[in-house]
């Protein structure tokens, strides 16, 4: 689905920047080798608006249960109506514009852990369930884990 946006989130390429996680310029390593966070938490922060940016070493695989999320990764462009999941290589220009209290996580994985299975951007739809149910629930679990385990 083509949405035109309502505000731009189109770049000249030379500008898009590069972070570890959104908005912090760091290495492009993580803390934790596998880094969850709600959506509402990093987005809200930032008016529910993720400019185009790119993770030089890191992948990223979102899970959108809310509609109304658009979506630019890579040449795609969608707005959210069902659960969503969306795989985002390394150094894929990727940016959300997100309805208030979006809900949905993201898990950030070291590059190393995508780079052979996937090149570009993916969507999986929850009427795709044989794809979207297994991928939301893993990631639902890794994310009750994660948080399961503390700062340790």
């Amino acid at each position: 689905m083509r949405h035109k946006p309502t505000k731009d989130l189109t770049l000249p390429h030379q500008t898009i920047p590069t972070y570890a996680l959104y908005g912090e310029f760091l290495s492009g390593s993580l803390v934790d080798d596998i880094h969850h966070e709600p959506l509402h938490e990093r987005s809200s922060r930032h008016g529910w608006d993720i400019q185009l940016h790119r993770h030089r070493q890191l992948a990223q695989v979102f899970v959108f249960r809310s509609p109304g999320v658009f979506i630019r990764a890579g040449e795609i462009e969608f707005i959210t109506t069902q659960g969503t999941v969306l795989f985002v290589p390394p150094m894929v220009t990727h940016g959300f514009r997100f309805p208030q209290d979006t809900d949905g996580d993201v898990i950030t994985l070291p590059a190393m852990l995508m780079d052979a299975v996937l090149a570009t951007p993916r969507l999986i739809t929850a009427d795709q369930p044989d794809q979207f149910d297994p991928v939301a629930q893993t990631l639902h679990l890794l994310a009750r884990a994660f948080h399961a385990m503390g700062a340790e």
